[in-house]
């Protein structure tokens, strides 16, 4: 497998159609980060790109033409929520994993999406995920174009371990129905691509134990080159930022509310916090909604946006795997940072370097309060954070692209 990561200028402007699970723009979480900051380097080092993303909500004209501007092209197939809409596709759950099935569009966006990609001609398909695997499939068989797969996370490992958090029946239910056939068909993913990149050296050292032979490590995509907001007077002490939809994150931040926050209230009583991320549950809105001095932010238009507001950036979640990236966001922006140690898991150890660790409530709470006291100036972490992000990411899938195209067919 060619290492040589420099690009091959002689080779032509490489065409990549992009899956992405869900619509990567805005970037209000994790997951989202890293396809969108990906489709931005990869176009910076002169990709052309088709995109085709998956979600349950219209997108309006503003994010489009954003969007837009990093992808020739667009296809959004829309989620439903409906009974019907799902109740259609529970058979598919004989075979293949729930979140992949409710991906499978339907006969005329199949017809229109085929038919767009044969004229598009991509010279790969890079797969961000497993869950728009099937439809990945089906267009590799229409065009020939290797799959080169993106993997976030030991997927099958992660969403079991996601039922640790699972308090209800019904989201031990809907845990467990996401989990059937998920090992054998991420398994399957990274048998039948070209390429498995994976986001850091564990999940790829567990894959390769596998006998995955095809995989490298790619980091997270972080674009090191975009404005961050820096306020100098924020207008909040704490401040967390993630996916408030995914039940580590919740359980995290609920082990912070009830757990850390009144031992720093005991001692600071006007201490707030402020908590931004998307689609919050019930259970959390209600929690936050007795304490005057916390802030939920609902669905932020960017992750800078949310930051830029906090004095100290907290991550109390403990990890189900992978990296979780709102530590890099959180890195970008040279401010104290208080991580759980598992929170930061797959982090290179200099970057681990830049937190502040500790596992318990009391720890937590002291470690506030000390960079409370503190008051600690921005610093900036970009020099370091280079070493590892940035334009290099992209710069090695454009080479892989380039070295695949020139082998003799």
């Amino acid at each position: 497998m060619n290492t040589d990561y420099s690009i091959n200028t002689e080779i032509s402007q490489v065409k990549i159609l992009v899956l992405c699970h869900n619509t990567p723009y805005p970037p209000i979480h994790g997951g989202k980060l890293d396809m969108w900051n990906s489709l931005v380097l990869l176009s910076k080092a002169g990709a052309r790109i088709q995109m085709i993303s998956w979600d349950d909500k219209e997108l309006n004209i503003n994010n489009n033409n954003i969007i837009l501007s990093v992808c020739e092209i667009h296809h959004l197939i829309k989620l439903s929520r409906k009974f019907l809409f799902r109740l259609k596709r529970a058979h598919l759950l004989l075979q293949n994993p729930w979140f992949a099935n409710i991906r499978w569009p339907q006969k005329n966006q199949l017809v229109t999406i085929s038919e767009e990609t044969i004229r598009f001609d991509p010279d790969i398909i890079f797969l961000h995920g497993w869950y728009g695997a099937l439809l990945a499939f089906h267009l590799h068989k229409k065009t020939k174009a290797p799959i080169f797969y993106r993997s976030h996370n030991i997927e099958f490992l992660y969403i079991k371990n996601q039922g640790r958090y699972a308090k209800s029946i019904r989201a031990k239910i809907v845990n467990l129905i996401s989990c059937l056939h998920l090992k054998s068909f991420e398994l399957k993913i990274i048998n039948n691509s070209y390429i498995n990149y994976y986001i850091s050296d564990n999940d790829c050292n567990f894959f390769k134990r596998l006998g995955d032979q095809k995989g490298k490590t790619i980091l997270p995509f972080i674009d090191l080159n975009e404005e961050i907001l820096i306020n100098e007077t924020p207008e909040f002490n704490l401040s967390f930022m993630g996916n408030l939809n995914t039940l580590n994150n919740v359980n995290g931040i609920m082990w912070l509310i009830t757990k850390v926050m009144p031992i720093v209230w005991k001692t600071r009583s006007s201490v707030n916090l402020i908590i931004s991320g998307s689609n919050p549950p019930k259970k959390l809105i209600h929690e936050i909604s007795k304490h005057g001095q916390i802030k939920l932010y609902e669905n932020p238009p960017d992750s800078s946006l949310a930051l830029s507001n906090g004095q100290i950036y907290l991550n109390p979640v403990e990890s189900a795997g992978g990296i979780q990236l709102k530590n890099i966001e959180m890195a970008k922006h040279g401010r104290p940072m208080i991580a759980r140690s598992n929170s930061l898991l797959g982090l290179p150890e200099k970057i681990k370097n830049l937190f502040i660790i500790a596992d318990t409530p009391e720890q937590f709470a002291a470690a506030i309060i000390n960079e409370l006291t503190i008051n600690r100036d921005h610093v900036n972490n970009i020099p370091i954070l280079s070493e590892y992000f940035g334009e290099s990411s992209a710069l090695k899938i454009i080479n892989d692209i380039n070295y695949l195209k020139s082998k003799p067919d």
